[in-house]
């Protein structure tokens, strides 16, 4: 049995709330389990039944829900087993991975920090890439209504282009993402819960009245070329796998949490089941015409469909910040602990290599300097610096007689200026230095990690943004992110270590346990791969 590492075994911060701070009742635990499962994705199953038809789309929507759940269960179950093993109280997802493998085969004991990683990074990517769901999804809402009531002419050509939509949502993002402390975004979370709660009151009332008969427009099943996008996209609807170690560890009755019925099998026994009815009724309305988001397809010339769609485009905006905390809790430490105590500032090159390599669309330095938290006397440098990257970024880096001309520094801050200016001048080349070339260039202080950590925050949220940018059409991304993200961290990762949690004391008659991970794995890998392809080809189809 591998020893403990205290080291390694940290508590998690992985909740998009404290848990020391709401009530873990068995109801509230229920509750916010609920609210962690049902998220956007619960309107985009009308367009997954669209690629799967009504009979299949039913039993496989319910067959995908079962394997969900079971896969949460072994999670929850091998945490439970491998923390009365280790001693340890509670365990997060990325330790429950770590000790797994370390309790597992010899090959997979010398993956057992790498196991931790994986988990960490997939957590974050999964987060990131539904935040870069989050961001289409309010640009086409707002695009809509603002096309209807200011119509430019009568192409979608001749209308404001939706990734203009996307970089007018900045401003609001850059101030929810530099939220750090929770308290503070409750009100947002409190009022994106009341707005999405009736926006979908309002749309369940669209969907189910006069239904018409669309039995020429439905199929009862579909082609199978569009089989992969209905997995990829009920994979999305349904996960909700990144808040349930968090939820159970708070729990003041862990054992409710399993079991028959059990907390987890009744919440995803609802969840299951309105996401079928959702998906099948909303199909039935509207046929193949579906949008990617059942809220697209309500009559634009109702104004209560128009409330609707601005209520659920808020509710998400308001929840940004919240999903944001999330990864940007996993990150951070990795980029923190590589900061050392003689480091200078990296400030003005990862915000230019985010916001202007990136995007294309740098803010001003007033901006800047009011965005980003930094000292009276070093706002004439910052500025400066700015500028110099600003033009950097046009393709034709400033002259040494330019730096000096703009920048007044004295003999000790010329090396911090010759690093910035090579970074600069790389940057222009089209090649932005790779983190290593930023952290052995520059050094950042003790008491400016504050600075970076915003710096780190802006970085990531403009990196949200350049992807919405890039993909802004809601049903691809929407796939892909299922596919890639979700099926890996709901489904094949908790497969593989329950396989590594229990390869010691057995795996069952007939090694049943592996053999059924066996098709668990072979069926997240498959949802991936086509999945992904899929979705990948209907982007470059598009664009």
């Amino acid at each position: 049995m591998a020893a403990k590492n205290p080291e390694s075994i940290q508590s998690s911060t992985l909740s998009i709330i404290q848990m020391d701070d709401f009530n873990s009742t068995d109801l509230g635990v229920f509750a916010h389990l609920l609210k962690g499962s049902l998220g956007t994705g619960i309107l985009a199953m009308p367009n997954a039944f669209k690629n799967a038809g009504t009979v299949f789309g039913m039993v496989f929507t319910l067959i995908i829900g079962v394997v969900c759940t079971h896969c949460v269960h072994i999670l929850v179950h091998s945490a439970h087993v491998l923390s009365k093993r280790e001693k340890i109280p509670s365990l997060s997802y990325a330790d429950t991975a770590e000790i797994a493998f370390k309790s597992g085969p010899p090959e997979l004991q010398r993956l057992s920090t790498f196991s931790r990683s994986f988990v960490n990074i997939a957590l974050a990517a999964t987060y990131y890439s539904a935040l870069c769901v989050y961001i289409v999804f309010i640009a086409t809402a707002i695009k809509q209504v603002a096309d209807y009531h200011y119509p430019l002419g009568t192409t979608a050509d001749e209308t404001i282009n939706i990734r203009l939509y996307i970089l007018m949502l900045v401003p609001f993002l850059y101030a929810l993402g530099l939220i750090r402390n929770l308290k503070y975004l409750v009100p947002f979370s409190a009022l994106a819960n009341v707005f999405i709660l009736v926006g979908f009151c309002i749309t369940l009332y669209y969907m189910f009245t006069d239904i018409p008969d669309t039995s020429d427009k439905v199929e009862i099943t579909s082609d199978f070329s569009t089989l992969p996008v209905f997995f990829s996209t009920v994979i999305f609807a349904m996960e909700g796998i990144g808040v349930v170690m968090p939820l159970e560890n708070s729990m003041k009755n862990p054992g409710h949490f399993l079991g028959c019925p059990g907390i987890l099998n009744i919440a995803m026994l609802i969840v299951v089941g309105l996401y079928a009815i959702i998906g099948l009724f909303g199909y039935l309305k509207y046929g193949d015409g579906v949008d990617a988001s059942v809220t697209l397809n309500l009559p634009l010339e109702d104004i209560l469909a128009q409330v609707v769609k601005i209520l659920i485009a808020a509710a998400i905006l308001f929840s940004y910040g919240l999903q944001f905390f999330v990864p940007t809790d996993i990150c951070w430490p990795m980029v923190e602990k590589h900061v050392s105590e003689g480091k200078k500032n990296i400030l003005q090159n990862v915000f230019r290599l985010s916001t202007i390599t990136a995007t294309g669309y740098p803010p001003s330095p007033r901006q800047v300097i009011e965005l980003i938290d930094v000292s009276e006397g070093k706002k004439n440098i910052l500025q400066n610096v700015f500028r110099l990257s600003t033009i950097t970024a046009t393709g034709y880096p400033p002259s040494p007689r330019q730096v000096i001309e703009l920048i007044d520094v004295s003999e000790g801050k010329k090396n911090i200026l010759q690093n910035v200016f090579r970074l600069s001048t790389i940057t222009a080349t089209g090649y932005p230095p790779s983190p290593r070339q930023v952290i052995e260039l520059i050094d950042v202080s003790e008491g400016k990690k504050n600075i970076l950590q915003n710096v780190f925050r802006l970085s990531t949220i403009t990196a949200t943004v350049a992807v919405a940018i890039a993909v802004p059409n809601l049903g691809p991304i929407i796939s892909l992110v299922g596919a890639v993200c979700f099926s890996t961290l709901g489904l094949l990762c908790p497969a593989v270590i329950e396989t590594a949690t229990h390869w010691e004391n057995g795996l069952g008659k007939f090694r049943w346990v592996l053999w059924k991970n066996v098709v668990i794995i072979f069926f997240s890998l498959l949802a991936l791969i086509t999945g992904a392809y899929t979705s990948i080809l209907e982007i470059i189809k598009e664009y």
